[in-house]
Order: structure tokens, then C-alpha cells, then sequence
């Protein structure tokens, strides 16, 4: 049987190894596992994309949707459908929107993978019957699986590894993003797994079926044989996915190892690792001493969430505190002359206007202007999602557009079919804390501080004088504009329009083009 994997990446300007696919091939042997596309840019338009889904002579096209290619994922699969329909359609991934009426809206799709749960538990039994019955006889023997005649009674549970690289299994595929990357100048990032599972259960997270979970760790020769192939092969970037790097002891040796391959080879260049945040202070610094030292990471990420006590109350967040995360922010700026990042979700229940313009003190004092806030979404199968959540704190939510880049390179744009197809999300205009109308001054104030925040004197406070800019920015007639956009957003009714673009333009250009006035 030929698998096709569907699954467009945010951004085309970085090349990223698609470690779900390999694992996936890896675990499920016995099929030919078409390679997924690397460089997107060369796509244009859906009909290629299906062109090129047909020509494989695809038997089974599995989509993994997330909040930026839904949408895009679908339109693909709906036309292969009509040209092909004899192909078996199995979705995964978090961006689901499972309901009653599911099957009925999208008939093009014969089968999910609940988005709780794992991929390659799914696909083992499930493609093992479709390769024998030509389809799905015995659906109580696939774990996480719903279609039009049967829903799952297991949703998640604990991974168990195999004692098997899925990395050493694609060499192949992994040297092709290498050299179609240096042929196009562009950065190659591999995703690097080491656990599976969180203990945690934040309500806004929906970490690959992991929250609430028991952690399940990879074996450590694995580990070592990824590593040697991440370096030989000379990937720019890693970017680390467990939920909770550091939380076991194993992932202090797979950094040191790391290290040890990057003075060999001088790859990786850097190395991010999105779960540090709920490791213990002690720990974490153990794991920044060694990254900064080496030269492996120059920005310390300040995963705050929110400084407010009720507001990491209502979303269940756990972390160090932040007395804990400005001493290492201080560490590392004077050790390393570090950049450091503010990580805080804008919109969670409890914050308030007045909260919010107190956050730009903490952004001043760290001298880090150039990272926004990111937007409080709701993703399906979270507990934020639910009926009792949004009553709870009289959450008021809108369609948008997906943001397709929030980094400091924010307008870094992909090309090609995917910036024709914005997906939608789910995001948060209002609470019992504030009103639409602060949420559109927040929202505004959030990118404008970019460019306002570095013309921030010293001995001024942030919260004062953004606040006092946003006053005058607000009588200005460039500014009526905005604000008609920023209801036409909170309305819903820019469902597929980048959340962060006004009329096509970035709020932090317009606010740059009109500084002088201020």
C-alpha cells in the first residue's frame, strides 16, 4: 500500500524534518511511505498539490491538521476525493473539531484518529486491517479511532518507545532536506523527541495526546544514534518537543552528549527547547549554564504565561516563580549578553486591561521589545474549549485567521499555495476581566510595543507611557481604520485573514510609518 502524509507546515522558509511521518513509517514497516513534501514554495496551487497525491498512486492519504492548514488540508482532500475516491482518508492531529455532525460536513473523510491520542498505536492495527479487509472490520481493536459507524472509548493513554531510531530509518529523506536547504539557503530545524507524555494538564495545552499523561521516555542508544545523525548531517537547528525537558535525568546526558557532537562537527548551531518551563529553577539552570556556554542557545525564553497568581490559578499553569525567572534572565544577560524573551498568553481569564499594561514593565526591564505576546486561542480537546470553562469565566471568542508568524522576524511571509490557504482559529475577545474593547486595545498595544517600547526613557515606566501613547494613538484619524478592523476581527468576520495583518499590512508598519506624530 502507498501512504501519502499531508501535513503543510506553517512557514516555508525553514526547512523542517517531518518527525511524525518518520515515525510513523517507522513503526508501521510493512507499507511504502511516500515522502512528504519539503519545499512547499514550489506549490502554487491545491490542484498540484492533488496532481501530486494521484501520481504517487496513493492508496491511503492520511492529513494532520493543526490551526494553521486545516483548512488547506481539507480543500486538498475534498479534490482528491473527487478524482480518486477509492483512496482511504484517515485525519489526525489536534485541529479535529470532532462533533455529531463531523461525517456529514466532510464526507470526504473516512476515518479519525482521535486527537488525544497516538499516531502510531492508530495506524498499526488500523493499516494492518485496511492492508487485509481492504478496510476497517474490527474497530474495537484500534485504539483512538472514530468514523461514521463507531467512536473510541480510549482517547489517550502512555506511549511506550521502541528501542528503534526512526531517525537512522529516513537517512534517506533526512539528506534531502539537508541539501534542497543549502541549495535554497534556507535553515534546516529538526524536531527532537526524547520523552512523550506531561503530568500536567494547563487548560489551554493539547500537547500531542501528552497532557495528563504518564512520561514515557526513549531509549538511551537511541538517543546517542539520533544525536550522531542530527550532527554528521549537519542540521542548523534543534528544536526540542517534549513537554518537559529536564524534568528527567536523562535529558541532562542527551545535552551533554549533544554538546560533546557539536565541538565535533559544529552542528547543531543552536538548540531550543520549547517544554524547560515547569522544570525546577536548579535544574533549568543547569541546562541553560551548558547551552549558553557551548554557544547553543542566546536567548533565555521567560515562559511566564502570565505574572498575575489568579490568572496561572484559572489556567491551571505551573512554573518557577517570577522572582526565579528574572534572576536566570539576569544571569544570562550579564554572562552571555542574552536576549530574553517574554512569554506571556494575552486574553487567559483574570487578566485586565490594567494588567496588561503592567506586563510592559517586566518586557522594559528585560530590554526585549521585540517578541509580542502570544494570543490566548482555544484548541479542541482542552479543557478551555469546553461549555463549563467558557460559562465559568463568560468567555467571548471570535473566528480569525490563523497567525502565521508571531517571531521577531514577524514579517517573514510563506509563499506558494500554503499563503493562499489561512486557516482559522479559535481566540479569546472577552472575559468576566475585560471587555472587547480593551481586548482591541491590548491587541493593538501588543504589536505596537515593538516599536514603541525601545523609545521608552529609563526613568519612565513602560505602563505609563505606553498607555499615555495609546491614548493619543487613539484620536488619530490613521487609527479609525484599525479600529474598524479590529471589530470586523472580534465579529468573526475575518475568518481567513491573518489575525495580525490590517489590510494586508502589519500594525507594527503602520505604527512605525506614524511614530513622529507621537
Amino acid at each position: 500500500m502507498n501512504i501519502y502524509w499531508l501535513n503543510p507546515p506553517p512557514r516555508t522558509a525553514v526547512f523542517v524534518a517531518d518527525l511524525a511521518w518518520m515515525n510513523f513509517n517507522t513503526y508501521c514497516k510493512d507499507y511504502n511511505w511516500i515522502q512528504p513534501i519539503i519545499d512547499w514554495e514550489v506549490y502554487d496551487e491545491v490542484s498540484q498539490v492533488v496532481e501530486h497525491i494521484i501520481e504517487n498512486n496513493t492508496d491511503i492519504l492520511c492529513l494532520s491538521t493543526y490551526n494553521w492548514n486545516h483548512l488547506l488540508c481539507h480543500e486538498i482532500t475534498k479534490e482528491v476525493k473527487k478524482i480518486k475516491p477509492e483512496i482511504i482518508t484517515i485525519q489526525g492531529g489536534p485541529q479535529q473539531g470532532y462533533d455529531e455532525s463531523f461525517f456529514e460536513k466532510h464526507p470526504y473523510i473516512d476515518h479519525l484518529c482521535y486527537a488525544t491520542g497516538h499516531g502510531e498505536e492508530f495506524l498499526e492495527e488500523a493499516l494492518a486491517q485496511i492492508k487485509k479487509y481492504k478496510n476497517i472490520l474490527f474497530p474495537m481493536n484500534v485504539p483512538y479511532l472514530i468514523n461514521r459507524n463507531y467512536y473510541t472509548n480510549k482517547t489517550k493513554g502512555k506511549f511506550e518507545y521502541r528501542n528503534e531510531s526512526s531517525l537512522a530509518n529516513n537517512i534517506n529523506y533526512l539528506n534531502e532536506i539537508i541539501i534542497q536547504a543549502k541549495n535554497s539557503n534556507k535553515p534546516s530545524i529538526m524536531p527532537f523527541e526524547l520523552s512523550r507524555g506531561c503530568p500536567y494538564s494547563c487548560v489551554y495545552c493539547e500537547w500531542g495526546g501528552g497532557t495528563g499523561t504518564k512520561v514515557s521516555c526513549k531509549k538511551w542508544d537511541v538517543i546517542k544514534q539520533d544525536i550522531d545523525i542530527v550532527s554528521y548531517l549537519q542540521f542548523d537547528d534543534v528544536e526540542i518537543v517534549d513537554a518537559n525537558f529536564g524534568i528527567i535525568k536523562q535529558d541532562i546526558d542527551a545535552l551533554n552528549y549533544m554538546i560533546e557532537q557539536r565541538r565535533l562537527t559544529g552542528y547543531p548551531k543552536s538548540v531550543m527547547a520549547y517544554g524547560l518551563a515547569k522544570v525546577k529553577r536548579e535544574k533549568k539552570e543547569q541546562i541553560l549554564d551548558a547551552m549558553f556556554k557551548d554557544g547553543l542557545a542566546n536567548t533565555y525564553s521567560m515562559s511566564l504565561q502570565s505574572p498575575d497568581i489568579e490568572v496561572l490559578t484559572n489556567a491551571k499553569r505551573t512554573d518557577i516563580s517570577i522572582e526565579d525567572q528574572l534572576y536566570l534572565a539576569k544571569k544570562y544577560i550579564k554572562e552571555y549578553n542574552a536576549k530574553i524573551k517574554v512569554e506571556i498568553i494575552m486574553g487567559l481569564p483574570g487578566s485586565t486591561l490594567d494588567t496588561f499594561y503592567e506586563e510592559m514593565d517586566l518586557f522594559q526591564e528585560c530590554n526585549t521589545w521585540y517578541n509580542a505576546r502570544n494570543v490566548f486561542s482555544l484548541l479542541p480537546n482542552t479543557e478551555a474549549y469546553t461549555k463549563e470553562y467558557r460559562e465559568k469565566f463568560n468567555i467571548k471568542s471570535a473566528i480569525v485567521g490563523a497567525a502565521e508568524n508571531e517571531e521577531e522576524i514577524y514579517y517573514d511571509l510563506a509563499r506558494g499555495v500554503i499563503s493562499k490557504f489561512k486557516s482559522s482559529m479559535e481566540i479569546v475577545v472577552g472575559s468576566n476581566t475585560f471587555t472587547t474593547d480593551e481586548w482591541k486595545e491590548m491587541f493593538f498595544m501588543n504589536k505596537a510595543q515593538r516599536i514603541l517600547g525601545p523609545h521608552v526613557k529609563p526613568h519612565q515606566k513602560a505602563s505609563v507611557e505606553l498607555r499615555k501613547a495609546f491614548n493619543i494613538i487613539k484620536t488619530k484619524s490613521w487609527y479609525t481604520k484599525i479600529d474598524k478592523w479590529l471589530t470586523m476581527i472580534v465579529n468573526s468576520e475575518l475568518p481567513t485573514t491573518d489575525v495580525n495583518l490590517i489590510n494586508g499590512v502589519y500594525i507594527e508598519k503602520i505604527v512605525e510609518d506614524h511614530i513622529s506624530e507621537l
